[in-house]
């Protein structure tokens, strides 16, 4: 007899009647194990979330479980019977047959034992994506194949949206006028934007992948692996102005630096977004320059053409005492009064003229100059402002020179003007890269929120916009001890040494 085992479902009933009408106690106890056996097996069947279908080496389908009904909208006696291609769209239908064939006949497998994505079809004619892997199983000689199925129509939707939104991110950062970039913590780029690739003069596939001495010379590899560093040791946003050489030319930007993080808070990447500020830094340089000759002409016109008429009424107005005490008139006084008058005006004039149109500033001119403007000052204004420098500071570039003397005397002007101090002190000290330029005041000061901001006045703006000019720095605080201090730093070449 048949084992159990390799009987099929037919057989089995039969059997099972044929132990009804008298059979032994160990075939109906056998029979019993296999009927409790399938119904376990049936229930696990259909209770599973993936789509199960059983298919013979013919490719005719042999059972379906509930879930792959739900999914192909057949049922399981619909189905029963039919070649398996009927749930597939063309031209897979049409390819699965030579697959059996080929395996049966050769043993290479298509998808026997490998998971993979394919298309199915609906019984409303519609075809949705499914993830399908295909087991065998041999029983009595016989191929049945296994396959499990599951829907992936929510997941390749997803897939398909972040795909679009990936690609429309893309298309704002290409757009995008800053220059953006991510660097991983090796230093190699991830992310490259449009102008950035301009911008280093090289294609996306040259860039990422790469670190920064791959693209740029050795001075600007260094300049911005040190500000990656800063960003990722503090692990906080950074922003600073930073002139780099790009391609044969020298550009200016404001770079925003920020670390990401990942689920255990770690630093994994640098993100840089920067603005190419070389033309406005240009129109700036242009705006001190056109006010710079706009303050050496009125300095001239009040030296040459006030100054001089000045010095004219005073002659007459000598002349017109002299000639009243000569006469005994009793308002010979008043003339001498007026003359007086006249030469104080003629002295705050030259003073006026001296500050607008300062000495020429290159060598010991800057030295010269800030000296006279402590001393100016204290002759005006009726205050206490020294001139401190420690040791000779020659400075040979003039435009540079100009600019530090024009901070200064923003600085003082502001000093006066909102602070009322009592005393005032103008330094300038070498430093090995560099000069340091402050002014120190002892007045009311600012306050902490507006220094915070960079200050909403002209003069601390025009004084920034002339440290920026010169590629130096400018900074405003409180002074401990009451009142405000202005540093400038300027890195230029050895001051001591001439180029």
């Amino acid at each position: 007899m048949k084992p159990y085992s390799e009987m099929s479902k037919d057989e089995l009933i039969q059997r099972l009647r044929s132990v009804e009408q008298g059979a032994e106690d160990d075939d109906r106890d056998e029979l019993d194990r296999i009927a409790r056996n399938e119904a376990c097996l049936t229930a696990i069947l259909d209770t599973a979330v993936e789509g199960i279908i059983t298919i013979d080496h013919r490719g005719v389908i042999d059972s379906v479980n509930l879930a792959a009904e739900r999914l192909f909208q057949y049922t399981a006696g619909e189905l029963a019977g039919k070649k398996i291609n009927v749930l597939m769209p063309t031209p897979f239908r049409q390819e699965h047959d030579g697959y059996m064939s080929r395996y049966l006949e050769t043993g290479e497998p298509h998808i026997i034992g490998i998971g993979r994505e394919v298309l199915g079809l609906r019984r409303d004619g519609s075809i949705f994506p499914l993830d399908l892997s295909v087991s065998e199983v041999k029983a009595g000689g016989k191929h049945l194949f296994v396959g499990f199925i599951r829907d992936i129509s929510d997941r390749k939707r997803a897939e398909a949206d972040l795909k679009k939104s990936e690609e429309r991110l893309a298309a704002v950062l290409d757009h995008s006028p800053l220059w953006i970039s991510m660097k991983d913590l090796e230093g190699r780029y991830r992310i490259a934007n449009r102008r950035f690739q301009e911008m280093v003069g090289r294609p996306v596939d040259k860039i990422l992948g790469h670190a920064d001495k791959k693209l740029f010379n050795s001075q600007t590899a260094e300049r911005l692996l040190a500000a990656d560093h800063g960003v990722i040791a503090s692990g906080e946003p950074q922003i600073s102005e930073e002139t780099l050489m790009m391609g044969d030319s020298l550009r200016h930007f404001i770079v925003h630096r920020f670390p990401l993080f990942d689920e255990e808070d770690q630093p994994y990447a640098v993100c840089s977004v920067a603005v190419d500020v070389t033309e406005r830094r240009k129109l700036e340089k242009e705006l001190l320059d056109v006010r710079q000759e706009e303050h050496q002409r009125i300095g001239q016109d009040l030296h040459d053409n006030l100054g001089q008429q000045l010095t004219g009424i005073e002659f007459m107005s000598q002349a017109l005492s002299h000639g009243l005490k000569t006469e005994g008139h009793a308002r010979a006084g008043d003339a001498e009064r007026i003359a007086a008058l006249v030469r104080e005006a003629i002295s705050h004039t030259r003073l006026v003229a001296r500050g607008l149109n300062p000495v020429e500033i290159a060598g010991e001119g800057l030295m010269d100059s800030l000296a006279e403007l402590a001393l100016n000052t204290s002759e005006v204004f009726k205050v206490d402002c020294s001139f401190d420098c420690p040791e000779e500071v020659l400075l040979h570039d003039a435009f540079v020179g100009n600019h530090l003397y024009r901070i200064a005397q923003e600085a003082v002007n502001n000093a006066i003007k909102h602070g009322q101090p009592s005393k005032i002190v103008i330094s300038l000290e070498k430093r090995d890269d560099g000069l340091n330029l402050g002014i120190l005041d002892d007045g009311k000061g600012f306050s902490s929120s507006r220094i915070r901001k960079g200050g909403r006045g002209m003069g601390l703006r025009v004084m920034r916009h002339r440290a920026s000019v010169i590629d130096g720095s400018l900074e405003v605080e409180q002074n401990s001890k009451g009142g405000t201090a202005v540093l400038c730093k300027v890195a230029v070449p050895d001051p001591g040494k001439k180029s």
